[in-house]
This record gives C-alpha cells, structure tokens and sequence, in this order.
C-alpha cells in the first residue's frame, strides 16, 4: 500500500505536460511583445516614409539612349616624338546630346575631322600611350564644341587605336 501512495503522490507533483506547454506560451507571448515594441520604436512613422517616396517619384529620371557619331575612323596622325618617327592610327565615337549635332557633324565632315587631325598633332606620343587618354578626349571635346554651331558632343570614345 505503501507504493501505491508514493506512485499517487509522483503523479500528482509532475502535472503532465499542460503545466510545460502554458509555460512556453506565456515565454513566446512575452517575447513576440517585446520584439514588436522594439520594431515599432525602430521603424519610422508610415507618414515620413510617405514623404521619402513622394521625393523620390518627383525625381523620375527619363532615360534615353544615347547617340553617336562613328564616322570618324581611321585617321592617322604623327603626334610629336623624341624618339623619332612614329604613327597612330585611331577611330573615333562621338557621343552627343542631339540629334541635330549628329547632322551637323555629317554635313561638314571634313572641317571636324582636319579639326581633329590638327589637335591630335599638337599630342606627345606618351598622351596615347595613357591607358585612359584623358587629356586626348578632353581636349577634343572642346575644340569640337567651340566649332559646332550647336555644341553637343559629350564624350569622345576611342574605338580602336594603333600606336607604331
């Protein structure tokens, strides 16, 4: 009889897994309620997120594609050289801002390719050899837009180029 009531006494302290499953709702409970409290202090107000993307709809950029010029190719030039004789051969791409300086180019083609020549005459040798060629683009840039009725050239892209 003893054992009978040590058996009942155990059965009755352990309370089964309802007393464990209670437990764990109450620790989940408390922490979901923290962690939304933490979420809401961090998160901004839906009002001031609203203004963000209202500013950023204001300043919807069109993209458009760019133009070119490619009929500048194979012009040769013999830039000045310590060393001796030397010769480049190199093509060209204008990008430019219109449709408009694209005809102008066409129309007077042979004024804007000895206006390049004669600027890629007045370069050292070591301004080609650059990796970037900087001082090459910028500088026809500009002696292009100050002859264009309409200046519109943006960037001078080398296509190909030869160094001999």
């Amino acid at each position: 009889m003893a054992e009978e009531e040590a058996g009942e006494v155990e059965k009755k302290d352990s309370g089964g897994p309802g007393r464990y499953f209670v437990l764990v709702l109450l620790i989940l409970l408390l922490e979901g309620g923290v962690g939304y409290w933490l979420l809401d202090r961090a998160v901004p107000a839906p009002e001031v997120a609203e203004e963000v993307i209202e500013a950023e709809e204001d300043e919807v950029v069109v993209w458009k594609a760019p133009i070119y010029y490619e009929a500048m190719e194979n012009l040769i030039v013999e830039p000045t050289s310590v060393r001796g004789k030397s010769m480049v051969r190199l093509s060209l791409a204008l990008q430019v801002d219109d449709q408009v300086v694209v005809d102008e180019l066409t129309l007077r083609h042979t004024i804007f390719w000895d206006l390049i020549l004669r600027q890629l005459e007045l370069l050292d040798e070591k301004d080609f050899r650059d990796p970037a060629k900087k001082k090459v683009k910028e500088m026809l840039v500009k002696a292009l837009n100050a002859e264009l009725k309409n200046p519109g050239v943006l960037d001078v892209m080398i296509i190909d180029i030869i160094l001999q």
